[in-house]
């Protein structure tokens, strides 16, 4: 995979002039309620521990969940094993028990997530989370169709909105490509949070 670009716009006052600082990403969401009742995105949903926050604080009419769904063939994740974290079942199986009682709420796409996000109606969505690929053409082509499944006063909000990540030795690229939709297209920054060894969230709307 190749590296994030070397020169990148940077974000300059004007993008962030409504901005908000959070502590975590959760504060960040919680800051949200305005979209209660509407319909959520999340990209990337492991196990889906964050997945029940989303619906517990934003109370989405819809709730798409997209990923592939295939962290089970990996022997360890977020330093456990998989057979243990998900009960001997596969990652699609856990997640749709975990939230089976949830009916018609919780909608699944198992797969690539640019093609799940294609998959939606342009317009639709109030809220996409992105959190799934993090290099730079990855995130990038998230973008670009995510940009088109929100509203016209959706947010798109960024996980790991960071230059390197340290625990994988690996460099991202979702700085690069984020300010390149906030600068190129005249973005605003919502807010921003830290997060623990500074995993940071950033949210952006039109």
């Amino acid at each position: 995979m190749d590296d994030p670009p070397a020169r990148y716009p940077a974000l300059a006052r004007k993008h962030l002039c409504d901005a908000k600082l959070f502590a975590t990403r959760n504060e960040l969401i919680g800051a949200m309620r305005f979209l209660r009742g509407g319909v959520i995105g999340e990209v990337g949903v492991r196990a889906g521990d964050f997945s029940e926050f989303l619906l517990r604080t934003v109370k989405p009419s819809r709730f798409v969940a997209f990923d592939t769904f295939a962290m089970h063939e990996f022997t360890f994740a977020f330093g456990r094993p998989t057979a243990k974290l998900f009960g001997g079942k596969t990652h699609l199986e856990f997640y749709r028990e975990r939230f089976s009682s949830r009916g018609e709420q919780v909608v699944i796409e198992p797969g690539w997530s640019h093609a799940g996000l294609a998959r939606q109606t342009d317009g639709s969505f109030d809220l996409v989370y992105l959190d799934a690929g993090r290099h730079y053409e990855i995130v990038k082509h998230d973008i670009e169709i995510a940009k088109t499944k929100i509203k016209e006063d959706g947010i798109l909000v960024f996980a790991s909105y960071m230059m390197f990540d340290h625990q994988i030795d690996e460099p991202l690229g979702v700085v690069p490509a984020v300010n390149e939709l906030v600068v190129r297209e005249e973005w605003k920054v919502f807010g921003f949070s830290l997060q623990k060894e500074m995993y940071c969230n950033i949210a952006v709307r039109r």
